[in-house]
């Protein structure tokens, strides 16, 4: 048997509350890193736009915001 800290119990209705009121965290998350979001049921992609000569700059920018949501996640126990 594992004993949990914290959890939602299987068919609950808090379970899909639960994981909108996440989610609405990661929006406001990201859009400060201004990065995109775009989200459907229980998937999430992040994404930026560039120009083909700044690919570099804009790869490092979201490898840092997927740090930063690695580190988010493991605060929200996710």
């Amino acid at each position: 048997m594992v004993h949990l800290l914290c959890s939602v119990p299987q068919c609950s209705v808090l379970g899909p509350l639960m994981f909108i009121m996440y989610m609405a965290d990661l929006a406001d998350f990201v859009g400060e890193r201004q990065v995109h979001l775009n989200s459907f049921a229980d998937d999430r992609q992040t994404y930026l736009h560039c120009l083909p000569g700044n690919a570099d700059s804009v790869v490092c920018q979201l490898e840092e915001c997927i740090i930063e949501i690695g580190h988010w996640m493991s605060a929200s126990r996710l």
